[in-house]
C-alpha cells in the first residue's frame, strides 16, 4: 500500500487547487425575494377618485329623497358627505348602509386597492357616518392576508408578506342640507 501523502502536498501539486481553510464560515444560500412590479401611486389614486364618484352617482339615483353628494379630495384621504333635509334625517342609517356596501362590493371587484380590515370591522364609525381605510395591493399571492384582513400584523417589520404601499382614508357622512361647514361658510364670506 502506497503512503498517502499529506493534504497540503497533494493540493500543492494540482495545479489551480487550494487548501480549504477549517475556520471558514459555512456557506449559507441568499434569501432571493422577487419584487413584482408595483402598482402605481396614479393608478391607485384614481381607482379611488372613480369609486368614490361612482358612489355619489348611485346614492344620488338610489335614494328616494333629495339628496346632494359632496366630494372633497385631500392629500391622503376623501370625504364624502351627503346633505339631505332636516325632515329626510331618518334616512341617514340607510344612506350609510349603502355606502358601505358599495364600498365593499367596488374593493372585491378592484385590482387596485383593498379595504383594510375586511375581516374584521372596516368601517369605523364617526360623527354622522364612519371612516375606512383603502390601501394599494402589489400581489395578492404575497400579500400578508394578516395585516388586510384585520389591519394590523403581529410581526410588523419582521413580516415576510407584502404590506401596503399606498392607502388613502374615506369618510363618509350624511349632513343636513342646512348646515354650513367652516370652509363654506369663509367661501360665503369672501
Amino acid at each position: 500500500m502506497e503512503p498517502l501523502e499529506p493534504l497540503v502536498k497533494c493540493c500543492e501539486a494540482r495545479p489551480g487547487f487550494t487548501s480549504l481553510n477549517p475556520r471558514a464560515v459555512p456557506w449559507q444560500p441568499a434569501t432571493v425575494v422577487v419584487v413584482p412590479e408595483s402598482i402605481p401611486l396614479t393608478d391607485f389614486v384614481e381607482a379611488v377618485g372613480v369609486m368614490v364618484n361612482s358612489f355619489a352617482q348611485d346614492i344620488e339615483r338610489c335614494v328616494s329623497v333629495p339628496i346632494k353628494v359632496h366630494i372633497i379630495r385631500e392629500q391622503r384621504a376623501w370625504s364624502v358627505i351627503c346633505r339631505i333635509r332636516e325632515e329626510d334625517m331618518e334616512h341617514q342609517d340607510t344612506i350609510l348602509q349603502h355606502a358601505k356596501a358599495h364600498i365593499l362590493c367596488a374593493a372585491e371587484a378592484s385590482d387596485a386597492f383593498h379595504l383594510l380590515g375586511c375581516r374584521a370591522d372596516p368601517f369605523k364609525p364617526k360623527q354622522r357616518g364612519f371612516g375606512a381605510v383603502l390601501a394599494s395591493m402589489q400581489d395578492r399571492n404575497l400579500a400578508c392576508w394578516d395585516f388586510y384582513a384585520t389591519g394590523n400584523c403581529a410581526r410588523e417589520h419582521k413580516c415576510r408578506w407584502q404590506h401596503p404601499l399606498f392607502r388613502q382614508r374615506l369618510f363618509v357622512a350624511v349632513k343636513n342640507l342646512t348646515e354650513i361647514t367652516p370652509s363654506s361658510a369663509t367661501t360665503a364670506a369672501s
